[in-house]
């Protein structure tokens, strides 16, 4: 893909036929369901429009690594976060009702509320929209790490509220997507091609403990370094650790297609003969003693660690802590990956 003047001028880079064909299939979906579709998905509907075989974790390979969603296999969803919207110059609308959010969460870190919030039914108010468009600016704010906490509801009335993190006062006075890019990627490496998820931040804190957090973050599984790798880097380490079993509990519910949450989820993801979520490798009963385990570990991790990281503000201070859990999410994303492979 041929750069501009600058290795994050989206505006400037030429996606190829396939890129163009994958951005207009997505946002199809976005658009009719404020969601995002699984990349098999996708795949499936790019051979049937082209006639031909199309490997669709290679296209994605092929974006610079900030526009890269870092999806290790088909059972992942296909996300585009604002770079990738740019990029795709079929998003006019989307851009511009992620810049009314992104300034009224200025405004509200700016307030003097204790605790700022950002909520669907303030931005229903200030921009006028939809519940669509209400679901589809969420989907992008929880996308671009400006929120700390909060959630949506599952039911009607659709809502959500989240609250603003610090990462949010950069992009004061931002009014196009372009200078919001240009602060949200002043940080970044320059490009070379590679699409290392490790290569998305520069944290600005010594360069000793750079190379540390760098050296530990490289071994993590793809979609943590998605979820969680910005928010550690920047400090935030519950929120980090919240997001990244959040990731795993996402990742379990589109592999088993069920409607739950949590424990319950957990319990009957990994359950049945055969389950609906597989993670045993050996044969016999080692494999069932296996898959056992790992159900109890997984609905053992919802419970004891992204349950209280949601509902409290619960205090982590240790970046080596912070890590270890991360590490932990990371083993829980490998298994399920194991599962599917050997399915």
């Amino acid at each position: 893909m041929p750069l501009g003047r600058s290795p994050y001028d989206y505006t400037a880079m030429q996606p190829s036929d396939d890129q163009r064909l994958y951005f207009r299939i997505v946002l199809e979906h976005f658009r009719r369901h404020g969601d995002w579709p699984i990349l098999r998905d996708v795949q499936r509907k790019m051979v049937q429009e082209t006639g031909r075989s199309v490997d669709v974790l290679e296209v994605l390979s092929k974006f610079p690594p900030d526009v890269h969603p870092f999806t290790s296999h088909l059972q992942n969803q296909a996300i585009l976060n604002v770079p990738a919207l740019a990029l795709s110059g079929e998003a006019e609308q989307e851009q511009a009702d992620f810049l009314v959010l992104l300034q009224l969460a200025v405004s509200k870190y700016l307030s003097v509320e204790e605790r700022p919030k950002v909520s669907s039914q303030e931005l229903a108010e200030v921009g006028a929209m939809d519940e669509l468009r209400l679901r589809k600016v969420g989907a992008l704010l929880r996308l671009e790490g400006l929120i700390i906490g909060g959630g949506s509801s599952s039911e009607a009335p659709y809502s959500w509220e989240y609250e603003t993190s610090d990462f949010v006062h950069r992009f004061a006075g931002v009014e196009t997507v372009q200078d919001y890019l240009d602060r949200r990627n002043r940080r970044m490496p320059e490009y070379t091609g590679t699409s290392h998820p490790a290569d998305r931040h520069v944290p600005v804190e010594a360069e000793e403990e750079v190379a540390l957090a760098r050296l530990a973050l490289d071994d993590l599984h793809p979609e943590i370094l998605a979820a969680a790798g910005a928010l550690f880097q920047d400090g935030h380490y519950p929120q980090a650790i919240l997001d990244a079993f959040k990731a795993v509990e996402v990742r379990v519910r589109e592999i088993s297609r069920l409607d739950a949450s949590g424990r319950d989820l957990m319990a009957r993801a990994f359950a049945g003969e055969p389950p609906l979520v597989r993670v045993w490798l050996e044969p016999g009963q080692s494999g069932k003693d296996e898959q056992e385990g790992f159900k109890l570990i997984f609905m053992g991790a919802t419970q004891g660690i992204r349950n209280p990281k949601a509902h409290d503000r619960v205090r982590q201070e240790s970046p080596e802590r912070a890590l270890e859990y991360l590490a932990f999410a990371s083993l829980l994303m490998r298994r399920l990956d194991d599962g599917l492979e050997s399915g």
